[in-house]
This record gives structure tokens, sequence and C-alpha cells, in this order.
């Protein structure tokens, strides 16, 4: 449902051969030659200097990154040449820590050795997405730092697909915010949430694809203090000085800059309904380099609390509101215990907050939000119910309707995190974790009435999005509101949560990301299964690969795409 697949490479299997037949004749292979290192290649390639590169062994290698050290992985490519590149790397984490290994830059070289810059269309913790449009590079990498500050051991599964073409489309949604308003907080692509170069930001440009600046509203940018005064002007041209008709927005600062640790918000209006695309550039006065990247705006919504004043509720700002629209509901943004950047909200006490999501929703999405539980977390009630909540609703009105999709029960009487599903007497329990940011996520299908729930990036239960987490059922195909609810318990802290959607793949059964079924797809998933590579070969999602799943990918290759 959510599985987005793809081959590592492929290897020529006589039995692939023998099971097509005919039908679709003799295919040329295509595909990357995946190679990594640990130490700068200086812009040579993995042919030029063999020595340095190691030829990934398989779908899992291990990989020991040292104090700021970096881990490169190159590509050499076997595709023709066209005027655009798309390289897209899936990084399935077994071992170490997923969240301090961040991919910080990507670049090609053209095959007379010019070196060229990838942009990220997408850019996540698993997944990247870059995007190469002057040239098909005879071979780039992407490079990724460790940022724990010591020695990290990782064993990584990563899934490389990559795609020359003449021409080129792109997945885009309505604008953040309100029409006419773009609304990008920390966290967002490039800026510095995910950002781990430029180290400091002084200039920041924004300009959109299509969509007209509005070339009089107050266009505002919100950063800590010693970051400095953030000002806007209205520019007609990029960094590199050339034309932009259709304006941006120019921000500089007159003191030290943004880094990766500082959250911010910031909003820019057009004329229109908000663009789907942006051109982001970005000035390190360190370095003296300016960094461009493509940032997509896909309905994604993310709150950091860092715009609102602190000490103060959420109550009546921006759709959040007490339960039934009471402010004796409300719950304070603290300075206390941020996550990043400098606030957090506290749900203690009376907290009952909610978050209403107005647009009706379709499709499948992510929502995310880190969650701080100290170790002194303590219930104000010895009932079942006891503990602090973290809910989702498919259906939420002042005094009602409700209908709860998502229950979890944060329970310090035993010290358990309890997901309610089915009915209302059974639960799935993880232990919680004490005086630690944690991350909880809900995939959400919406086409199929599904959802997973993650805990610190494990999957803990699935069930059926509209089930009722009580067992009753009822409510809609739709996400209405998040529910922060602290029933009378101790400060429990969240912060950086994100609503954002899952592009599920239009092609499923594309193994090597042309963007067609073929024989080289074929021969891949013959590969994945003969080996056993759950990622490819495990079709149902059963946890084995089976005649089930071979009979599922050839219904997958005869729907094409």
């Amino acid at each position: 449902m959510f599985a987005n697949r793809s081959i590592f490479h492929a290897r020529f299997a006589l039995i692939a051969w023998a099971a097509l037949g005919a039908a679709l004749g003799a295919a040329a292979f295509g595909g990357p030659n995946v190679y990594y290192r640990t130490t700068d290649p200086n812009g040579q390639s993995p042919r030029q200097d063999p020595a340095g590169w190691t030829v990934m062994p398989g779908n899992n290698f291990p990989a020991t990154v040292n104090n700021t050290q970096c881990l490169w992985i190159g590509l050499m490519n076997r595709e023709t040449n066209g005027s655009k590149k798309v390289v897209t790397v899936d990084l399935t984490y077994t071992g170490g820590n997923q969240n301090a290994l961040a991919a910080v830059q990507s670049k090609g070289y053209l095959p007379n050795g010019n070196p060229i810059n990838g942009h990220f269309a997408i850019k996540g913790v698993r997944k990247q997405r870059i995007v190469f449009n002057n040239g098909c590079p005879k071979w780039e990498y992407v490079k990724y730092k460790n940022l724990t500050g010591s020695n990290q051991s990782y064993i990584i599964s990563p899934k490389i697909t990559s795609t020359c073409s003449g021409s080129s489309s792109s997945t885009g949604g309505p604008g953040d915010g309100d029409a006419g308003t773009l609304e990008i907080g920390d966290g967002a692509f490039g800026v510095p949430g995910d950002m781990q170069t430029p180290q400091r930001i002084t200039e920041l440009w924004i300009f959109p694809e299509s969509t007209e600046t509005d070339p009089i509203a107050p266009h505002e940018m919100i950063a800590p203090q010693h970051t400095g005064n953030w000002n806007p002007e209205i520019v007609f041209h990029d960094p590199d000085g050339l034309p932009r008709p259709i304006g941006g927005v120019r921000w500089t600062t007159d003191g030290f800059g943004l880094t990766e640790e500082d959250a911010y918000s910031l909003s820019l209006h057009t004329l229109e309904r908000a663009d789907s695309r942006f051109t982001i550039y970005t000035f390190d006065p360190d370095a003296v380099v300016v960094d461009e990247y493509l940032w997509v705006s896909q309905g994604r919504w993310l709150e950091a609390f860092e715009a609102f004043d602190d000490d103060y509720g959420l109550h009546g700002q921006d759709a959040w509101q007490g339960w039934d629209d009471d402010p004796a509901f409300d719950a304070p943004v603290t300075r206390a215990n941020p996550r990043r950047g400098e606030q957090s909200l506290e749900v203690e006490g009376d907290a009952d907050i909610v978050r209403v999501f107005d647009e009706e929703k379709n499709g499948a999405w992510s929502f995310s939000a880190w969650q701080y539980i100290p170790s002194d977390f303590e219930s104000g009630d010895n009932g079942r119910f006891t503990g602090s909540y973290f809910n989702l609703l498919n259906t939420y009105n002042a005094d009602g309707p409700y209908h709860w999709s998502v229950q979890i029960q944060a329970d310090p009487r035993d010290g358990l995190l309890k997901v309610f599903h089915g009915d209302d007497i059974n639960t799935i329990n993880v232990p919680y974790i004490e005086d630690r940011w944690v991350k909880i996520q809900a995939e959400i299908d919406l086409d199929d009435d599904w959802t997973r729930i993650y805990y610190d990036d494990e999957l803990v239960t699935e069930y059926a999005w509209t089930g009722g987490v009580l067992g009753d059922g009822g409510g809609v195909l739709d996400i209405a509101a998040i529910d922060l609810y602290a029933f009378g318990s101790s400060s429990v802290y969240y912060d950086d949560l994100i609503l954002e959607p899952i592009f599920n793949d239009p092609c499923p059964g594309d193994l090597d990301g042309d963007g067609d079924t073929d024989a080289d797809d074929f021969f891949a998933y013959l590969d994945g299964f003969a080996n056993d590579v759950l990622d490819v070969c495990d079709i149902d999602g059963d946890g084995d690969c089976d005649a089930d799943d071979f009979f599922g990918y050839l219904d997958l290759f005869s729907a094409g795409c």
C-alpha cells in the first residue's frame, strides 16, 4: 500500500529469459553501477580512481562513518545522454542513527568532465530525488554527512534508480496556506531544517515558477532574534543576474544569520493561488557560496510553534482551538523544552488542544509529530484511561459530531504507549521513551481506508482508518483534526508537527524507474525473487516471497503504467 519499490541493481538471470520467452525479446540492461567511499572523491569517478571506491557488495552493506566524516555514494551511468537526469536514492536503515546521516550535496560530471549540480526535488530522511536539468551526467555522487559528533556504524540498504530523458514532468499540488500565500517553516526543504550545507544563511531568495509575486503584500520572515533582522525586497533577477520576470522575494539579515539549529517561518504572497514549485537560493558568507534548490510545495503543513508568543496559548490562532472551541482547554507555547529552535508546545493539566484541517483530503498522507515525555511524567487520574493522549480525528466539529481514527495513550502507571483500535478493550502496546524527543507517525491511505502507526520509526500496528479507535466504526475518509489531550496529566511536549502527502507509485511494476514496464523490470523482479529481497519480491506484504507474490507481480507487470 505504501511500498515504493525500486531495484538496487539488476543482474542478468537465465531464468528470467526463460520465463519471459520470445514475447518480449532481448532487452538492453541499463542503470548505474554503485560505489561508495568515505573520502572526498575530488571529482574523480570510480573508473578514474577505482582504488578509492568500493563496489557495494549487495543489497545490504556495513559502513562506519567517523565523527564529522562523510559517506559518498557514486553512480556510473549506462544511459544515453538526454536533456535531464533524475536520480532517486531510497535508503532503508537497519542499524545506526538514521536521523543523523543526512544528504547534503549531489554533483554530476558530464562526459567532457564539466561538473553540474543536482537540484533536490525531494529531500527526506529516507528518500532523496535529485534532478540534473543541464544534461545526463556520465557519473554523479550523493554525499551524506555524519551529524552526531561521534562515530556511527550503519547497515544501509540502498535502492537506486536513475533515468535520462529528453523531457520531464513533475508531481505538484496546491500551495501551502491560503490562496495566494506560500508558508514554509523549519524542516521544509532547503532552509535550514534539513540543511547541512551551507552552514550559515544570511541571504535567501525565493522565486515562484509560474505565479506572479505580489509586489505590495507584506512578505514576512520570523526567526530567532540572534539571527538578526530579516528584511524582504521584491527582486526580478536571481543571484546569477538572470531575469525573473514574475518576481520573487529576497530576504537579508543584519545579524549572524540562520544555521541548521534555528527554527524559522516565512510567508510569500502571490497574486493568484500559491505556486506549487519554487526555486530557493541561499548564501553562505563563510564559504562565499550560493546554493540553489528546487522546492516542491505539495499541500504540506508544518507547525514548529516558533511564530507564536511564548507562555501564551494557541486557542484562536491559526486554526488552533481548545476542545469544542473552548479556551478553557488551551495549551501554551513554551521555551522550556524545544526540540529545535526556541519553542515547543506544553500539554498538561486541563489542556485539550485541537488543530483543525478544513480542506477535505484524499489519497495517502503522513502525519508525524515529535513527542517528549519527561521521566517524572505522572497522571492526575487512576482510571483506565489515565495518561496523556495523541489523537487524530476523521470528523471533528465543535460540539460534535466527532470520530476518532488514532488514539495513542501514554500511560505512566506501566510506562506503556498504547495504540487503540478495533475494540474498547485491547490495545497494541510498546514502552514509551523518556527524556528524549521521539517521533510518532501515522501513514494514512484514504483511498484504501487504512493506516499504519509508527513509534520511533518502528511499526506498531495497522488497521482501518474508519474502524474507530473503540471499535464503533463510523466517520469519513478524511483527516479533520489533531487533538493533544492531557487528561489531568503532567507536562508532555510536542514539536515539529508535519502533515504531508505520500505520492503512491503510479507504475508499481516499473522497478528500474524508467517510466515503463519492460523486460528489464521483469528480470529485476526475478532477481529479487531468487535472492529473497523482500523490498522487491514481497508484493502482498506478508513478510515472505512465494507464488502469490510472483503472480501478484505478473498482474502489476501486465497492468503497465
